[in-house]
């Protein structure tokens, strides 16, 4: 039993050490990421992304109004669908509730 615990442990001290190395790790990539931003946005003043362009243009608006159209209606027949299941299982329960609790 004592080898098992020992064997636990060293499990436990392994995985501690993949976590501490994975964080790490993510940290170094992310200082590097942030170092080289400045640079990149130097370079690439004059030439607008197509985020840049996308979001400059009416598309988004058109979308959020499909978008909305679209919610509005499904709301709207989630709703009836959720009042007929509310009636329907009204009806079950006075149908199986006994008579002296009505």
């Amino acid at each position: 039993m004592v080898k098992q615990f020992y064997r636990i442990e060293i499990l436990n001290h392994d995985a501690v050490h993949r976590y501490r190395l994975t964080y790490a790790l993510i940290r170094m990539m992310l200082y590097l990421l942030a170092r080289t931003l400045p640079r990149l946005e130097e370079s690439q003043t004059d030439r607008k992304g197509f985020l840049e362009r996308w979001f400059a243009s009416d598309i988004p608006e058109k979308v959020d109004l499909v978008l909305n159209q679209f919610l509005v209606k499904f709301l709207r027949k989630l709703k009836v669908l959720l009042l007929r299941v509310d009636n329907s299982l009204s009806t079950h329960l006075k149908k199986i509730k006994p008579n002296r609790l009505r």
